[in-house]
């Protein structure tokens, strides 16, 4: 039985989603997870970090990673959520 709410089954379908390349796939499943995952650091941070870091410009998203990033550090201020937010604001 898949977990939907499981943080590494919804990182696989964002990683998924990523190599797929198709943006609205993309934005389907960050949807998705948000409605499911929306109080999870992990899930925020790694959304976070893969919209501030895209190499695809319809992925990237700084403004929405800042967001994420600032989410996932209130709820878990570690020095991983904390780099991801720097990141982010870089971008």
């Amino acid at each position: 039985e898949l977990a939907p709410g499981n943080t590494i089954f919804r990182n696989g379908l964002l990683d998924a989603s990523l190599a797929a390349g198709d943006p609205q796939q993309i934005a389907r499943v960050l949807e998705e997870g948000l409605a499911v995952m929306g109080s999870s650091a992990g899930f925020l941070n790694n959304a976070a970090w893969f919209l501030a870091t895209s190499p695809d410009s319809e992925v990237r998203d700084p403004k929405t990673a800042v967001e994420f990033a600032e989410r996932a550090v209130a709820l878990e201020p570690d020095a991983n959520n904390t780099n991801t937010l720097g990141v982010a604001r870089y971008y």
